[in-house]
């Protein structure tokens, strides 16, 4: 039988468990034939008597190869004891997560496809171990779409918790594409992801707002040609527009502006607008605008002081004998008012 390791597979199993003993090809037909029969506990008995069976591939009777691993994950035999077979291979064997089937594909790679059938949690839990045995599976493209597991998983739906995990430890994932030119934030946004998930993605490689696949495909595009009547992507594509419009909007022009502060607002004010906190409700969405502070400077308002009102009139002869006449009667009161009388001579 044809053994087809890779050389860092080799070297890793050399390094903990001495070299290689080749089972036999009547050894490795037997596991192979337990396998397609489902027959998992008897399959876990074997590897437990010779954890070399896990890490050495089997040719399927399409000559492409496999490992016990992999027919695990894709059978469609009793969940709970294909899990404990592969919980124990990773335990004894981690090198197991690293041995690639005939189409160039990692367990990881597999697991993480929508079409297999494990239930959701016993599904994250294995995915959690695989990438703890191999971490560097998440960087490795597979398959023939050359697709990371990163790419993959955003076929199926997995718990953010799940997804953060896998792109904190394989970050480099965000800027790699596959066979079609899609980033892992492509293949997410034609798969109908959430706001938050995007988020996730972007936090790493804000780029992939602006990149674009083989047919010049860009998220956007994506969200919108893919949204459906039953998967409308509604806060997906509101949230890559809100992405799309950051630091383009009125806020960035005042957001230099000395004694100004921010306030939000309705979103029907104003267009730009900005996104507050995770939640996708419609409450959460918020624009700012600035306005005055405590600090603004004074400007003056209009003065609105009474004046005297100046009187000119019409004819400047009236004027003279209205003052004559004043002055006339100013004298006569005088003259009456005063103490001493000039006598007449």
């Amino acid at each position: 039988m044809t053994m087809k390791y890779t050389q860092f597979t080799l070297e890793r199993i050399e390094e903990t468990m001495g070299p290689i003993p080749e089972p036999s090809c009547e050894e490795m037909d037997m596991v192979f034939h337990l396998c397609r029969s489902d027959q998992w506990r008897s399959v876990l008995k074997m590897v437990e008597v010779n954890p070399w069976l896990a890490v050495t591939p089997m040719i399927m009777d399409n000559h492409i190869a496999t490992t016990i691993v992999h027919q695990a994950i894709t059978s469609k035999g009793d969940t709970e004891d294909r899990a404990i077979l592969i919980q124990k291979i990773l335990d004894k064997t981690p090198q197991a997560a690293a041995i690639k089937n005939g189409y160039g594909s990692l367990p990881l790679h597999v697991i993480a496809q929508r079409n297999t059938k494990i239930d959701a949690q016993t599904k994250e839990k294995l995915i959690t171990q695989l990438v703890k045995s191999y971490t560097g599976a998440l960087v490795e493209v597979g398959g023939v779409g050359r697709r990371t597991p990163l790419h993959i998983i955003f076929t199926d739906y997995i718990s953010p918790k799940v997804t953060k995990m896998m792109i904190d430890h394989g970050h480099q994932a965000c800027y790699m594409q596959d066979k079609k030119g899609y980033l892992p934030a492509h293949v997410a946004c034609s798969r109908h992801c959430s706001p938050e998930k995007l988020r996730m993605l972007l936090s790493v490689y804000r780029g992939s707002l602006y990149e674009k696949a083989n047919e010049g495909e860009t998220l956007l595009s994506l969200a919108t040609s893919t949204a459906t009547k039953s998967h409308p992507n509604y806060a997906l594509i509101e949230e890559l527009r809100l992405q799309l419009s950051v630091g383009k909007g009125p806020s960035h022009l005042v957001s230099n502006t000395p004694n100004m502060r921010f306030s939000s607002v309705s979103e029907s004010s104003v267009s730009s607008r900005e996104r507050v906190g995770s939640n996708d409700s419609t409450d959460s969405w918020k624009v700012q605008v600035p306005i005055e502070s405590e600090h603004t400077p004074y400007l003056p308002a209009a003065n609105f002081s009474r004046k005297r009102k100046h009187w000119t009139p019409e004819n400047p002869a009236a004027l003279l004998l209205h003052f004559s006449q004043k002055n006339a009667q100013r004298v006569s009161l005088d003259e009456e008012d005063s103490p001493i009388h000039v006598a007449k001579v």
